[in-house]
């Protein structure tokens, strides 16, 4: 299988809409997930590359924590309590494969040993009605990415203009107490050396955490709350 590469950022929002409201008067074209009266995301695409996801998760329901890990492994408890329980900014980072579903990824992971999934298939209705479901895993360990195939049918718009310049995601940070030990898991991980669009510096946190992300065309920063969209160098 291919080495997986980066699919998206989470930004968790408390007020979905009123983000969507402040992204599009940022300058950016937003589509929402689901239909927007239901709707818990909405995405900010680009043309090429990663793209940015809104998402505002209910806090989690622990009487659910037991079905969670039967059909999704204890890394998506782990994830659903963090995203549920956190303030806004960015939470989280997702990684890909061309194809539909995670078996090469489940067995690259069992050779490399890391634990991850199992894999489970979720679905959400778009705004127009159809239907979309793809695959995913989650890790075990919640600091490193978790994975999904592709789309059960193309999601990103053939072409995307954003009114503040912005073309692509170039590239996020990661901080993290021991970048060098986290690094060498990444890498394994991933199945190549590091991204030249992921860059792992030393934090003080107890874990990895998102510090910065970077967009090609834009002008000024552009902020999300507390978090914010840097230009490129």
């Amino acid at each position: 299988m291919s080495a997986l590469r980066l699919s998206h950022i989470l930004h968790r929002v408390t007020d979905l809409h009123r983000a969507v409201a402040d992204a599009e008067a940022d300058g950016f074209t937003v589509h929402w997930g689901s239909d927007p009266d239901v709707a818990h995301n909405a995405l900010i695409w680009f043309e090429t590359g990663p793209f940015l996801e809104f998402i505002a998760p209910p806090p989690f329901d622990e009487s659910l924590a037991p079905r969670y890990e039967q059909v999704a492994g204890p890394g998506a408890v782990l994830r659903s309590r963090r995203w549920g329980a956190m303030d806004a900014g960015w939470c989280d980072v997702a990684v890909e494969v061309d194809a539909p579903d995670l078996e090469a990824v489940m067995r690259r992971c069992e050779e490399v040993e890391v634990a991850i999934g199992p894999s489970f298939e979720p679905s959400r209705t778009l705004p127009g009605g159809e239907k979309v479901s793809w695959h995913l895993a989650f890790p075990h360990d919640g600091d490193l990415p978790f994975v999904m195939g592709a789309y059960s049918t193309p999601q990103r718009p053939e072409a995307v203009h954003h009114a503040n310049g912005a073309t692509e995601i170039t590239a996020i940070t990661v901080a993290h107490p021991d970048p060098d030990g986290y690094g060498r898991l990444l890498t394994r991980y991933l199945g190549t050396a590091m991204p030249a669009d992921i860059v792992v510096e030393a934090g003080d946190g107890d874990g990895a955490v998102i510090t910065a992300v970077a967009a090609a065309g834009l002008t000024a920063e552009v902020r999300f709350g507390a978090s914010v969209l840097v230009p490129s160098n």
